[in-house]
């Protein structure tokens, strides 16, 4: 379901993408994410306790790479295609793998090891049309750039998550990764900002929720 809503969530991402600037199409996905939330919070009768935590710079920490990886993860979205953004971001559960091996200490036995060179070497395949020179290679480029650096920040996020998970409710960790990344992008309307029109704004307002 999660990796369904994620797909949804970048297929309008690459529509706005070239109408918009990436700080203005975070500030829209950050800020209505907070319907959900509140939502969930309604029913399942939580107060504002819920989001009490003793572990603020772990979630600053998780925030950061959090934004960081969204950021990224939109700015690919206006180089390259959907598909090869996502072809590129299957590299994040593989990088997980090496990090829980030595961030977690994890046991990651051979065949594991294994299926993530296996696993690294598909991604390579699949973005190889953009590794060769031609046209467009400066714009693929800095795609390929941002995408592979998304996957990066996305494993880090990941572990992260797990490092909190067992002491933090996913209701604070998603609220105050939403409250910080609605601040950052917020910061960079006044550089960037494209008014939309009223299907826009809907797309936009969906990419939130």
């Amino acid at each position: 379901a999660a990796t369904f809503v994620f797909m949804l969530m970048a297929a309008i991402a690459r529509q706005l993408g070239d109408a918009y600037p990436v700080g203005q199409i975070v500030f829209f996905r950050s800020l209505f994410a907070f319907l959900p939330i509140a939502g969930l919070m309604l029913i399942a009768g939580h107060g504002l306790s819920a989001l009490a935590t003793d572990r603020p710079w772990s979630h600053l920490r998780r925030a950061f790479t959090g934004a960081c990886a969204m950021f990224t993860y939109f700015g690919a979205l206006t180089y390259l295609p959907l598909a090869d953004v996502t072809a590129i971001s299957f590299a994040s559960p593989l990088i997980v793998v090496a990090l829980a091996a030595f961030l977690l200490g994890e046991t990651v036995r051979l065949y594991r090891w294994s299926a993530v060179a296996v696993g690294f070497a598909g991604v390579l395949i699949m973005v190889s049309p953009h590794l060769t020179l031609g046209d467009g290679a400066p714009s693929s480029a800095i795609g390929l750039g941002l995408a592979f650096s998304n996957a990066v920040l996305v494993a880090f996020t990941m572990i992260f998550i797990r490092m909190m998970s067992s002491t933090e409710s996913a209701l604070a960790i998603a609220f105050y990764f939403q409250l910080a990344t609605t601040l950052i992008s917020l910061l960079t309307l006044p550089f960037a900002w494209t008014t939309p029109d009223a299907g826009d704004l809907v797309l936009l307002v969906l990419l939130g929720v």
